[in-house]
């Protein structure tokens, strides 16, 4: 599983596009504009269940003492500070920022906010602490973590941490309408009728 001949390689490589092995073996890689294509991921039957299970799975794992996605067990003063200076450096360079927490499966963040030690305080307290630190530089913070914030279900999540594009897609909507610096380098109405097209992906 997973393997190819050089033959099927030489093949592909003269009846596509693609550049790179993943892209030619697997129909899946980075775009020219760094955004990346999942490819057959997308198209897969069986996307949804598996990303149940792996939800279920990760649940399980932190209420056994594992961690959720991007959280430690306490808020590190250590990134706090990179951060600051990654901002300082944007501010310097007049580079508008605008930050976010991306969106994660339900039962992930409340099994998070439930758990009876220091975990449950970092979960609840790095939105707060971010939007303070993104407001000392004169940036805003969005805590999107619920994807019912932005509009959308669990259905438009690839894994555990990436929607899908229609997912990515209606969170740069939902940004845009806080912040005018995206809502003016991009259409509403393509940005709408691409979002009521049918389909999860």
């Amino acid at each position: 599983k997973g393997k190819f001949s050089l033959s099927t390689l030489i093949k592909q490589r003269y009846a596509s596009n693609h550049i790179g092995l993943t892209a030619l073996t697997k129909q899946k890689g980075f775009r020219l504009d760094g955004s990346y294509d999942y490819g057959v991921l997308l198209e897969n039957e069986a996307r949804l269940e598996a990303l149940r299970q792996s939800i279920a799975e990760r649940a399980s794992s932190i209420k056994g003492g594992g961690l959720g996605i991007g959280y430690d067990k306490e808020l590190s003063t250590k990134r706090i500070e990179e951060l600051k200076r990654f901002l300082d450096a944007c501010r310097e360079r007049s580079i508008q920022v605008i930050g976010f927490l991306p969106p994660s499966p339900a039962l992930l963040n409340e099994t998070m906010s439930q758990l009876p030690d220091a975990r449950a305080t970092s979960f609840k307290e790095l939105p707060v602490v971010l939007t303070k630190v993104f407001g000392e530089y004169g940036y805003r913070f969005y805590d999107t973590s619920d994807l019912k914030t932005i509009g959308g279900s669990e259905n438009e999540l690839i894994d555990l941490e990436h929607t899908t594009e229609k997912g990515s897609l209606r969170l740069l909507s939902f940004l845009a309408q806080k912040e005018s610096v995206l809502s003016q380098k991009m259409s509403t109405t393509t940005v709408q009728m691409l979002l009521a097209a049918p389909g999860d992906i």
